[in-house]
């Protein structure tokens, strides 16, 4: 993808030679993932504020998925099932990419917001927000990181937040870590926070 014509532009890999250019989007291009389940299933995001699903052998669009903020990162889950979309309002939206309906909306912003007290100087002109997101081997949570300090990991289906993971390496962090709530566990200079004291066996 990229920016004007904001197409997506399919080559060959093995010889290097374009094969198709997939045009719908109205803004940059800046994120891709393909369909797991094979076929030629892709999904685009773009500033434009949408994702568009394609089947790239035929050229054809098959769905568009609105949002209410331009789309930064897209991930499919592990089975092609569920689609995770990261907006620049901070939101998460998970699809299901079989039947293009919107499933669950999490606020990521004010997870951020309440975390970090970096991103709750910063101007509010910009909400905090993911840029980057994937699913968990198992398909249940979603891993999320971005403009702040923490990588964050959600339960889907609950929609809340399991745990959080700082991986900024600032000295100012470090005089933070007494006033941080929540247990904190220290691994090779990455911090874990869990958001409940009964989650000291979560695995990811």
């Amino acid at each position: 993808g990229g920016d004007e014509p904001y197409e997506v532009y399919v080559w060959s890999v093995r010889s290097g030679q374009l094969l198709d250019a997939l045009a719908a989007h109205e803004g940059p291009v800046c994120a891709l993932a393909l369909d797991p389940r094979g076929g030629g299933g892709l999904a685009s995001g773009s500033w434009d504020k949408t994702v568009r699903l394609w089947r790239v052998y035929r050229n054809e669009l098959e769905e568009t998925l609105e949002h209410n903020a331009e789309v930064l990162s897209v991930a499919y889950r592990r089975d092609g099932g569920q689609l995770v979309v990261a907006c620049l309002d901070g939101s998460l939206r998970i699809w299901n990419s079989k039947t293009a309906k919107l499933l669950y909306t999490i606020d990521g912003a004010r997870d951020l917001a309440k975390s970090d007290r970096f991103l709750a100087k910063r101007p509010k002109q910009e909400a905090p927000h993911f840029t980057c997101v994937t699913y968990s081997a198992d398909g249940e949570r979603v891993l999320a990181g971005g403009s702040g300090r923490f990588v964050c990991c959600y339960q889907v289906q609950q929609q809340v937040l399991v745990a959080k993971f700082r991986v900024s390496h600032r000295r100012e962090d470090a005089e933070d870590d007494s006033d941080d709530e929540g247990v904190m566990e220290r691994v090779k200079g990455v911090r874990r926070e869990y958001a409940d004291d009964d989650d000291d066996d979560l695995e990811l």
